[in-house]
């Protein structure tokens, strides 16, 4: 039960994989549920592997969830500085197309 705990928390969002999503469409599921079902067992076979204790397992739970707490943070920072980027470059875009491709002075 912990170490079930433990993966929830652990795991973090991949990226796609391979490459662009969009690219690959509707059939990009079946990689992203290969890469997440080989991540998963990996850590099972490395938690099952170290021999922790009870006390270990819990604290290391409590460290994954903090840990998820951090990442899921992050990610939304990133999302708000990728929105923010879009928003420069698509007004950069229109500028350059009203000034036919001409550096503004």
């Amino acid at each position: 039960m912990i170490a079930s705990l433990f993966l929830a928390c652990a795991l973090a969002p991949q990226e796609d994989w391979p490459g662009d999503s969009s690219r690959i469409g509707k059939d990009a599921e079946p990689f992203r549920a290969v890469a997440s079902l080989t991540e998963e067992i990996s850590l099972l076979n490395l938690i099952n592997g170290l021999c922790l204790t009870r006390a270990q397992m819990e604290r290391l739970a409590a460290l994954a969830r903090r840990a998820g707490e951090v990442r899921d943070a992050e990610m939304k920072r990133r999302a708000e500085t990728a929105r923010e980027l879009a928003a420069a470059l698509a007004e950069l875009r229109k500028s350059l197309i009203e000034r036919d491709g001409a550096i503004p002075p």
